[in-house]
């Protein structure tokens, strides 16, 4: 069974990247609600897009902050198809939030679809890794990471429905953005790390494991 360590600074950079997006998604869903029939579609592609690649790029970041003593590489197909789950997700979140009229039992049930769009992502991203061991996941640990995807995902979308229907302006309404990017970005970054505590990795070959020399795995994209 091998174990890895983080690099705490691309921790803490995947964490800005998860309120970046955060932030970019309560500003385009603010332009959703604003531009209804006219530029909707366009600003929600460009939320979703932004979103999406956003929690995406936090994904990645964050399997780059996790180093082992194995070289690896990435499946270029699956990691594009967990890059699509995420703009789906988050096209998804956005058409909701900016929605007029939305109750607590469509946030709860689209939160639910949200989650397991978020999950999806990121397990198809850590599927998408090739290396000489294989992934044993841990099903308790594996549930509670989609629980916490499924808290996160309704709290967004909460959140995103509230602040793009606020009639705030100025310092206030900037402020409730940022706080609430701040608490998004811990929620996405939750998911992901409590996801990368599911999995353990049995070499299949010892002899493909690195000397502790060697800290920095090779990373190939084939």
């Amino acid at each position: 069974m091998m174990t890895g360590t983080y690099n705490m600074s691309l921790v803490a950079l995947s964490y800005v990247v998860a309120v970046a997006a955060s932030y970019t998604a309560l500003e385009l869903s603010a332009r959703v609600v604003k531009h209804k029939d006219k530029l909707e579609e366009y600003w929600l592609i460009a939320g979703a897009l932004s979103m999406g690649v956003g929690i995406w790029t936090m994904h990645f970041v964050g399997m780059l902050a996790y180093e082992m003593p194995m070289n690896y590489s990435y499946s270029i197909p699956v990691t594009g198809l967990s890059l699509l789950v995420g703009i789906m997700a988050s096209a998804f979140a956005i058409w909701v939030a900016s929605r007029d009229e939305v109750s607590y039992l469509k946030i709860g049930l689209s939160g639910i679809i949200l989650g397991l769009g978020i999950a999806g992502m990121h397990y198809v991203g850590m599927a998408a890794m090739q290396m000489s061991a294989e992934a044993v996941y841990s099903p308790t640990i594996l549930a509670a990471s989609i629980v916490v995807a499924v808290v996160a995902a309704t709290a967004a979308i909460w959140i995103i429905f509230m602040l793009a229907h606020n009639k705030t302006h100025g310092m206030n309404l900037l402020m409730l953005k940022v706080v609430a990017a701040l608490v998004m970005g811990l929620a996405i970054c939750g998911m992901h790390y409590t996801g990368m505590a599911a999995v353990s990795y049995v070499p299949i070959d010892s002899s493909y494991i690195l000397s502790d020399s060697l800290s920095n795995p090779s990373m190939i994209t084939t």
